[in-house]
């Protein structure tokens, strides 16, 4: 088995990251989230690395997602007959 380089968590462990930076002898590689601190925070704490997940696409993707609904809601009511 190949020796782990860092330690690579999402808080699962139930552990604040002070905690988890200070009782790892490795680099901690924190998975950002809702909820977790801010990047300089975390780098204050010992965090070595920070992976952003699949929130930034899904943000955008939510985002897009809405600005089509807008597009496609004003064009439906730009095709209504007019009256008058």
């Amino acid at each position: 088995m190949a020796d782990a380089s860092a330690l690579a968590t999402g808080s699962a462990l139930g552990l604040d990251s002070a905690t988890l930076c200070d009782a790892s002898p490795l680099p901690v590689n924190i998975i950002m989230r809702p909820g977790v601190p801010d990047a300089a925070t975390l780098a204050g704490l010992g965090v070595s690395r920070i992976s952003h997940g699949p929130y930034p696409y899904r943000a955008m993707i939510g985002r897009l997602t809405e600005a089509v609904r807008v597009a496609l809601g004003a064009a439906a009511i730009d095709r209504q007959p007019r009256s008058g």
